[in-house]
């Protein structure tokens, strides 16, 4: 895989949730469970 693959899916799946209703945050926390970031990925 390249280089922050992981990180932009993750993007792309909270923009996804985002556009169909659902607040950002609870997007971001539903979307951050499947994946394992570290803390400075989180923070960007």
């Amino acid at each position: 895989m390249s280089i922050g693959y992981l990180q932009r899916k993750a993007a792309w799946e909270i923009l996804l949730k985002v556009s169909s209703g659902d607040f950002s945050d609870h997007a971001l926390d539903k979307v951050l469970k499947n994946y394992q970031f570290n803390p400075l990925d989180i923070a960007f």
